[in-house]
């Protein structure tokens, strides 16, 4: 039974919807980003950059197949495809987790005890005219928002509101974060080939399990330079075209 296939190249022409998509992730992870900056595209890549938020600096990048990738020193993770939120999501979510700044996103929450659901329908319009964006509640009369804005504190305060709770989340982990990066491999399942000798192991014991009506659970990296050459994909197991060559070019 067949169960590979080759990796779709994307079109390269679409850095705003990656950047939409992977802003979107970060928030739905529990971070929110506060801009983005172009970064120089490398080997394969059609898109990256650096995503900016109140404690870090967040670089990624993605390549010609939809593999996005997170760096962090001198060591780059594929994090997951474009087509996979969920995983990329997870991924994220461990990031927040582990890293030192370990930061979430900011909330604020205001309340107007005197407030009418028509009054509070007001708020809300002109709170969102003047840039702010929040989710009103017209049963607790509450307006909640992931800025933090010594502005919007006049505003409520004028309104005769005030503010009930404020969190940001900053706890520095080190140890944690050390532990973490040095146990990726082992948590991805990703076998990252640094020597021609590796990545010929890796391939042989991959087809062999393809062979006998397998799909091998690992990852098969380029130890040098991070790209993807094969992964698992559900119940099939990708190969990216002129990988291999090039991990045969470029490692010893």
């Amino acid at each position: 039974m067949n169960n590979t296939k080759e990796a779709k190249v994307l079109d390269p022409n679409q850095d705003l919807k990656i950047n939409a998509a992977l802003m979107g992730m970060w928030k739905k992870a529990g971070l929110r980003v506060k801009s983005f900056k172009a970064t120089k595209k490398g080997h394969n890549e059609i898109w990256a950059g650096e995503f900016k938020t109140k404690n870090a600096i967040l670089s990624m990048s993605v390549n010609k197949y939809g593999n996005v990738f997170y760096h962090a020193g001198n060591k780059s993770v594929n994090i997951g495809r474009l087509d996979k939120q969920s995983r990329i999501i997870d991924w994220m979510k461990a990031i927040i987790r582990n890293a030192p700044w370990a930061e979430s996103v900011t909330e604020a929450v205001y309340q107007f005890k005197s407030f009418t659901n028509t009054q509070m329908d007001r708020l809300d319009a002109e709170l969102h005219r003047g840039g702010f964006r929040g989710t009103p509640d017209f049963n607790k009369m509450t307006y909640t928002t992931d800025e933090i804005s010594p502005k919007l504190d006049k505003i409520v305060k004028r309104k005769g509101g005030k503010k009930i709770k404020e969190s940001v989340n900053e706890n520095l982990n080190w140890k944690r974060w050390r532990k973490w990066r040095y146990s990726e491999e082992i948590i991805r399942n990703e076998v990252h080939a640094k020597t021609k000798k590796e990545l010929k192991a890796a391939i042989a014991k991959s087809m062999n399990e393809i062979l006998t009506g397998k799909t091998p659970k690992y990852d098969i990296i380029n130890g040098m330079t991070g790209e993807m050459i094969g992964w698992k994909d559900g119940k099939e197991y990708i190969w990216q075209p002129h990988a291999i060559p090039d991990a045969m070019r470029e490692l010893k």
